[in-house]
This record gives C-alpha cells, sequence and structure tokens, in this order.
C-alpha cells in the first residue's frame, strides 16, 4: 500500500487537557555558529489523561491515548527547501519536564513537509506523563533532514497523456498510468522513483507557450516507489510539462532545543 505523503501550510496549535491553558515559549534550535541553519519551535502541545473505564465511547480526549505529544516546527532559512524529514536517523536526546521527570518517547512515524518546501512539522510522542505541578516540558535532539538550495525547471514537450506512456524527467523515465478525464479536468499519475519524486516542487502544464490550471493533487510511496497525481484543465492529449526541481540537495542534521510551558489544573 501506498504512503500517502501529507503537505500542510498551516497547523493548528494543540490545547491541553483538564481545561488548561497552553501558553507555548519555543527556542530556535541552536545554529552553533550557522545562521543558515533551519530554526525548531514549538507547533502544539497534547497531553491526554483519561479518567473513565476503557468501554466508555467518549472517554478519550482527542480520541487518544494517554499520554503527552509536542509537534515540533521547522522554518526553512531564505533560500533553501525542505525535501524530507529522515525521523529514523534523527535522534531525540532528552524529553522531561521541569520536575525531573523523564517522559521517554519517539518521534512519529511520518512527518510532515510543506508543500513549498518552507518547512514542516515532527511530533515528539510518549505515553508518559508529567509530574503532578510541572509546568514545563523540554525536549533536545536533533533533526535530521534533506534540503535543497533553489530550483531548475526541466521542460518535457509533446507527452501523450494516455495510460503506459513513458518520460524523460533529466535522466529518470517515468510511466504514466490512471488517466481519467471528467467535468474538464484530466488526471494522471505519473510513476516514478521515490528518491526523484522528492525532488520535484511543482509542475506546471502548457498547450505550446500557454500555461494551463493544473496542480500536484497528491503523493505516495511504497518502498523506493513513487507516484505523482496531477489534475489539469484540459480537453487535450497532448501536453507539456515542466518540472520545478530541486537543487543542491544535502542531507543535514539540525539540532534543536526547546521548553513549552502549560499551566496544568488539578
Amino acid at each position: 500500500m501506498l504512503h500517502p505523503v501529507r503537505t500542510l501550510s498551516t497547523m493548528a496549535i494543540g490545547t491541553c487537557v483538564f481545561g488548561a491553558m497552553l501558553h507555548a515559549q519555543a527556542r530556535p534550535a541552536a545554529g552553533r555558529g550557522n545562521a543558515a541553519l533551519p530554526t525548531v519551535t514549538v507547533g502544539g502541545i497534547q497531553i491526554v489523561k483519561i479518567v473513565t473505564t476503557s468501554n466508555e465511547t467518549f472517554g478519550k480526549p482527542f480520541n487518544a491515548d494517554n499520554g503527552v505529544k509536542v509537534a515540533l516546527w521547522i522554518k526553512m532559512a531564505p533560500g533553501q527547501g525542505l525535501i524530507e524529514i529522515d525521523e529514523d536517523a534523527s535522534v531525540l536526546e532528552a524529553f522531561t519536564d521541569d520536575k525531573g521527570t523523564d517522559l521517554g518517547g519517539k518521534f512519529e512515524s511520518f512527518p510532515d513537509e510543506f508543500k513549498d518546501g518552507s518547512g514542516g512539522t515532527l511530533e515528539i510522542e510518549t505515553s508518559g506523563m508529567p509530574a503532578t505541578g510541572a509546568s514545563r516540558l523540554n525536549a533536545e535532539g536533533n533533526i535530521a533532514m534533506t534540503i535543497a538550495t533553489g530550483t531548475r525547471p526541466t521542460r518535457v514537450s509533446n507527452v501523450q497523456i494516455t495510460d503506459g506512456r513513458t518520460v524523460k524527467i533529466g535522466a529518470t523515465t517515468a510511466t504514466l498510468a490512471e488517466v481519467s478525464a471528467e467535468d474538464g479536468n484530466v488526471t494522471f499519475t505519473l510513476k516514478l522513483p521515490r528518491q526523484v519524486m522528492t525532488t520535484i516542487k511543482d509542475v506546471k502544464f502548457l498547450d505550446g507557450r500557454n500555461r494551463l490550471e493544473g496542480h500536484i493533487s497528491g503523493t505516495g510511496y511504497m518502498n523506493d516507489a513513487g507516484e505523482l497525481n496531477l489534475t489539469v484543465k484540459t480537453a487535450l492529449k497532448t501536453l507539456t510539462l515542466e518540472f520545478d526541481m530541486w537543487q543542491g540537495m544535502r542531507t543535514i542534521k539540525v539540532p534543536f532545543k526547546v521548553q513549552a510551558g502549560v499551566g496544568l489544573g488539578s
């Protein structure tokens, strides 16, 4: 099964259970003298303490199990783009409260990268609970990510929008599939290596020199196989596709040390 790649442009601030007040205070990631590093701040907090019996249908706040989640918000430096967050290579060195409680914890399995490359989110989650009277959460570690500097267009002309057709995106061969037309829109999927799919920031659709209305409607992957879902408003069977490709990609580890305060009710 393909894993959908979720892209976000905004994120709601989480609230704490018990009618508590959230007043998150987050410090940017330590730059260690490098001003070009992305910054990491707190985007939201969720604390759940179930107080009803297990068979109570509505007894699970947020429909979640006991524990704590802290969403880290990654913001890229000007001129950089976030391609992918590697949660497996990232390290959570400490997750505690201000009473010294070790909350344990781990990074979530599916982080989010924003569609425009401006940043992303990664959640820390744990079944541990802060100590009674605790008012702050502290998290420290580093986040592994692939970033890029700038983009370059790659144009592919005379693409026949039919199942089974192949196109060359640079040195990579992609295959068209699942072509359909409805309500003046044509939708189709490009099957290509996941590693190449992640380098595509955007796709433009053209009829000769005229740009058509279209967009990336979704992405997904399974292991090394990727799928790019495209939608374009046209009745044409042959188009020009222009891929906006990220350039100068490299893998970095960004250190972070954040602190968030919550006022917990009794």
